[in-house]
């Protein structure tokens, strides 16, 4: 279940992460539009969200395109095959290289 931490903690953790997983993506900002988006289909109730590799990078290097749908009041995916109106999104400003200065 969701539930709010403190930044210590959440340093803590992204930290240990990046420590274990060096060179690959440790986050994505997702722009409003899209998360909207996603919260404006039939049914959504939630936004579920999938690491991935990227299947144009032949050597992996740049790791998680952090691929984002919404879900239903069960916790299911609402995937395009269901509802036309469903979408799927991926390619967001991920980190790294787009790092805030502030990042966790």
């Amino acid at each position: 279940m969701s539930k709010k931490i403190d930044e210590v903690k959440a340093k803590k953790s992204v930290k240990k992460f990046k420590d274990n997983r060096t060179g690959v993506v440790t986050s994505a900002m997702i722009p409003r539009s899209v998360l909207e988006d996603i919260l404006r289909q039939p049914n959504c109730d939630g936004i579920r969200v999938y690491n991935a590799y990227n299947e144009d990078d032949k050597t992996e290097k740049l790791g998680y395109p952090m691929i984002t749908l919404g879900t239903d009041a069960n916790g299911e995916n609402q995937l395009p095959a269901m509802n036309t109106s469903y979408s799927i999104w991926d390619d967001h400003n991920v980190c790294p290289p787009n790092c805030p200065s502030n990042d966790l």
